[in-house]
């Protein structure tokens, strides 16, 4: 039976969908939303860099179960407030300058040489990279709708190859005469959507040993830098899955078994940029 549950774990983790590296590197930042998962081992994917917002609170339609095996079962599942709070999500909390930019979980950004806000992944970040090759990743990269609908797209989008040309290629950096429109009287004048073009306002993260840093200086400096952001439940425990069964019961050996299938889903979005963008297979 633990046999089994273990085979299971294994299916039930995708695989990673080799394409090989592209040819523009983005260099690759990566912000934990809330607490530090203890048991995430940053070295397994050695082309991202991971900072944390252990003050930021990921917002949630309802409640959201206190048992980890409940919270490990929704997340593994795709249903409820977990799912909810892991897939797309309002942060709350602190710095409250990200806060105010209305940033949701599963976010992801580019921004140029000089720290300017470039583009932000049109449509579901996660599922995406698994579908297509990075290259043709759309961007959006203007917070204004235009006023005529082009290839299926009410706003204005670039490929992630055409953009990373004219970045690393031709050494252009983003125009700050970005037409963003003006917010009106339902929209948060602080959004991102209208700082196209522009630098976002400067915050603080930590790293692993919680040294801070400015994001400003993180984002600045490569020709492109993209910012992938996620929510990871601090108590899914990586490794209790991998565990013997001995003098566990079944039930105690079937919730570590979920916790650790519920961890690796969630970070499983790290292995497809791994292979996708720098060619690597992570094991």
């Amino acid at each position: 039976m633990k046999k089994l549950v273990l085979f299971s774990m294994a299916l039930m983790v995708p695989m990673s969908s080799l394409f090989g590296q592209i040819k523009y590197l983005p260099k690759v930042i990566v912000l934990f939303y809330g607490e530090k998962n203890p048991t995430f081992d940053e070295s397994k994917y050695p082309d991202l860099k991971f900072y944390y917002l252990p003050d930021i609170k990921v917002e949630s339609s309802g409640k959201t179960s206190g048992k980890t095996a409940s919270r490990a079962f929704g997340s593994i599942m795709g249903v409820g407030n977990q799912a909810s709070k892991e897939s797309s999500a309002p942060l709350s909390g602190s710095p409250e300058q990200l806060v105010k930019l209305g940033v949701m979980t599963n976010d992801a950004f580019l921004f140029d040489k000089n720290g300017v806000f470039t583009g932000t992944y049109w449509g579901d970040f996660k599922s995406g990279i698994s579908e297509r090759k990075f290259d043709n990743f759309p961007f959006l990269v203007s917070g204004k709708k235009k006023t005529m609908v082009t290839d299926g797209n009410p706003y204005e989008t670039g490929k992630y190859a055409d953009l990373a040309k004219d970045h690393f290629k031709k050494g252009k950096t983003t125009s700050s005469k970005i037409n963003n429109g003006k917010p009106k009287k339902k929209d948060n004048p602080d959004s991102y959507r209208f700082l196209y073009g522009k630098k976002w306002p400067d915050f603080n993260v930590q790293d692993a040993e919680g040294n801070e840093h400015s994001f400003g200086e993180l984002v600045s400096g490569g020709p492109l830098t993209m910012v992938y952001g996620l929510f990871l439940d601090k108590d899914f425990n990586f490794n209790k899955g991998e565990e013997s069964g001995k003098d566990k019961s079944g039930k105690q050996y079937a919730n570590d078994v979920m916790g650790s299938m519920a961890a690796q889903k969630q970070v499983q979005v790290f292995s497809d940029i791994e292979s996708q963008v720098f060619g690597h297979k992570v094991k």
